[in-house]
């Protein structure tokens, strides 16, 4: 013991490092992203007691136990689903691949592992106050079920709207299903909750599964926002339940987002998507419904969900290949657009071979820390290397437009559930850019 106490802080240095080499070597090893894993090998190594904690908690993006567990609960949800008879889609699916978009980007059905689809309608719903009077609208006129979801719901003049006209619908016999992300709505109040369970609403919060490590899975939030109300109509976007979202938190107004509302059969993969995050918590299937017919014409959609279980980084991918697939002009805006190396790559590239506008826009109405307000400096500094990659600070406008590509806002992020839907139609390209070029003010679209 006489030996042991004067040296105990150069041996709990020791073991620090000796367990920040380890963790670096795990990161080497495991993290995603060749960014990624090269910082935290750095700083567990050079750093361990200030890095190694976080990365505990931050940094272990690959849990091999959370993929193992996923990916089996999502085939255990797929084999209920197709005892039900699920995707006949085969006349919508041929359809699309006899279209010349489709022949452009062919690899988002493997991508996705969902079947691109004609036939579907689609509406623009600029800002919150369009975004949610439609929602409210289709909700109100529910006869079935309606699938809720959302990364982030409060307990304000919105979030009790929603809870009202859910727990009106339940009492008129519709089945309600709300799933909302753990972390995302930490303020959430139980008696919020308990309001709609005893009110007959079925309502799951999305985590990691139970476990000692797992409640380090902070970094594994599910961001998905989706509606779906009796299997006809869905919303999709970048919108959550909170005031801000109308625009009604002064510190935070005006707020601009943009959501989707689609008619067709691209709902029903939007309800297997919600199948598969109800399935994890709830280990059951909620109501799953195909309407009798479908729209006769309309736009080609491709539904793109991807998550920290994916064989492949499908966000980063499917922007990769829709920048590949430019011919004419490239419209990205986004609060959140921090790319890596090959969307930069494949801009460059865009540019090289004449596509006539390649823009990378950095956007942000408030932006809600201060480290994002440095993002424009950082992207404008990388840009420069890009081969004429215009860049822009602009406000406000979170969507992005590749050709003739639609495609919703994203928050590109290796541990979150990043949920795009593709849409190949002119008409609908065109009003996305003229968007983009007003800053994306018109609320009527």
């Amino acid at each position: 013991m006489d030996y042991f106490g004067p040296h105990i802080f150069g041996y709990t240095i020791a073991l620090l490092h000796s367990l920040g080499m380890i963790a670096a070597i795990h990161a080497v090893l495991t993290v995603r992203t060749a960014q990624g894993s090269i910082a935290w090998a750095l700083s567990l190594f050079f750093i361990p007691y200030l890095t190694l904690i976080p990365y505990l908690m931050f940094g272990r993006s690959t849990f091999d136990g959370y993929i193992k567990a996923r990916r089996q609960a999502n085939d255990e949800m797929r084999k209920a689903v197709s005892e039900l008879n699920w995707r006949p889609w085969v006349e919508e699916a041929l359809t699309a691949r006899a279209s010349s978009a489709y022949a452009s980007l062919r690899a988002m059905p493997k991508l996705g592992h969902m079947p691109c689809l004609a036939n579907n309608q689609m509406r623009l719903l600029i800002n919150g106050q369009s975004t949610f009077e439609a929602i409210f609208d289709a909700i109100g006129q529910a006869k079935e079920a309606v699938l809720i979801q959302f990364f982030i719901v409060h307990d304000d003049r919105l979030g009790q709207r929603l809870q009202t006209l859910l727990l009106k619908k339940a009492a008129e016999g519709v089945a309600i299903y709300l799933l909302y992300d753990r972390i995302g709505s930490h303020s959430l109040p139980n008696g919020y909750v308990q309001a709609l369970r005893d009110g007959g609403v079925e309502v799951k919060a999305f985590g990691p599964r139970n476990g000692w490590f797992n409640r380090f899975q902070v970094n594994f939030r599910n961001h998905r926002k989706i509606v779906v109300v009796d299997g006809i109509l869905g919303f999709v976007g970048g919108h959550n339940v909170g005031d801000e979202y109308m625009g009604e938190k002064p510190p935070l107004a005006p707020w601009r987002d943009t959501h989707v509302q689609v008619r067709g059969p691209v709902v029903a993969c939007m309800q297997e998507s919600f199948a598969e995050d109800w399935f994890w918590v709830a280990h059951a299937l909620p109501p799953l419904i195909l309407p009798e017919v479908y729209p006769e014409d309309g736009v080609l959609c491709q539904l793109l969900a991807s998550g920290p279980a994916d064989a492949y980084e499908t966000c980063s991918l499917f922007f990769v290949e829709a920048i590949h697939a430019a011919t004419e002009r490239i419209w990205i805006t986004s609060p959140y657009f921090i790319p890596d190396e090959a969307v930069f790559a494949a801009l460059r590239l865009a540019v090289l071979r004449g596509c006539g506008c390649a823009a990378a826009v950095a956007v942000s109405t408030r932006p809600s820390n201060r480290l994002r307000r440095l993002q424009p400096l950082r992207l404008r500094s990388r840009a420069r290397r890009c081969s004429g990659v215009p860049l822009r600070a602009r406000f406000p406008a979170p969507e992005s437009g590749v050709d003739r590509l639609r495609n919703q806002r994203h928050r590109q992020r290796q541990s979150g559930q990043p949920f795009v839907p593709a849409e190949f139609r002119s008409d609908v390209a065109d009003r996305r850019q003229r968007l983009c070029r007003r800053g994306g003010t018109d609320a009527q679209r």
